[in-house]
């Protein structure tokens, strides 16, 4: 059974073995499935992977906006 995981970009499910598109990034590895995929991670890898705080990755990397009473972004110099 060969291994697959998620492009990060697009969503789609992608090899892992033999695949050449591949970043490290914040010591993970992530596939893509074309060459466009990873240029757009190139360019802004932040807008497509998770911050590591937990605050701040609700909801698939985005704050829960109904758990708070207002949005509040913190996201430079955190202080979680």
């Amino acid at each position: 059974m060969s291994q697959k995981a998620k492009d990060p970009v697009c969503g789609m499910d992608v090899e892992v073995e033999g695949n050449e598109l591949q970043i490290t990034y914040g010591g993970n590895t992530y596939y893509f499935c074309s060459k466009i995929c990873m240029e757009k991670f190139e360019k802004e890898p932040g807008s497509y992977v998770k911050s590591g705080h937990d605050c701040c990755d609700k909801q698939d990397g985005h704050h829960a906006h109904g758990e708070h009473g207002s949005h509040h972004h913190h996201h430079k110099g955190h202080s979680c």
